[in-house]
C-alpha cells in the first residue's frame, strides 16, 4: 500500500511523565513526601511507601481514587474511627453495640447513622 503524497502522517513525540508531590502518613511503611506520576491511585501511592502495616484499615480508604498534587493521605488504623464525638452524637470507644440486635436509637448513635440508614439496617 503507497501512501497518497496528499496524506499527512503526524508522529507525536513521546512526552515527559508529569510528576505531582504527596504526603503519605498513617499506616505505611515508609511515611514520606514522595513525588509520584500523575494519574496515580492510592493503591500505588500505598505502595510507593513501602506498603500497609499490618494494622492498617483498607477498607475505609477508596484504593482507586487517583491522588491529586500536593495532596495529604493518611492511611487509618483499624477501629480509628470509632470513638469519634462529633456534635449530634456521643459515640465512645467503650460503647459496644451489636449491630444484630440494637434498636434505631442505638444504630443512630453510630457515626454517619442516621434515622434512614438506621431503618435500613434493621430490615431483615
Amino acid at each position: 500500500m503507497q501512501a497518497n503524497k496528499d496524506q499527512v502522517i503526524i508522529s507525536q513525540a513521546p512526552q515527559e511523565p508529569i510528576f505531582i508531590t504527596i504526603y503519605i502518613t498513617g499506616t505505611v511503611k515508609n511515611p514520606d513526601i514522595y513525588k509520584i506520576d500523575e494519574g496515580n491511585i492510592i493503591k500505588d501511592a500505598i505502595n510507593i511507601a513501602g506498603g500497609s502495616l499490618d494494622n492498617a484499615d483498607l477498607i475505609s480508604v477508596n484504593l482507586a481514587r487517583k491522588v491529586q498534587d500536593g495532596e495529604k493521605i493518611i492511611i487509618p488504623f483499624k477501629d480509628e474511627n470509632i470513638g469519634i464525638n462529633t456534635a449530634d452524637n456521643n459515640f465512645t470507644k467503650s460503647q459496644k453495640i451489636n449491630i444484630n440486635t440494637a434498636s434505631v436509637e442505638e444504630l443512630k448513635s453510630l457515626p454517619r447513622i442516621r434515622d434512614v440508614k438506621a431503618n435500613v439496617m434493621l430490615i431483615p
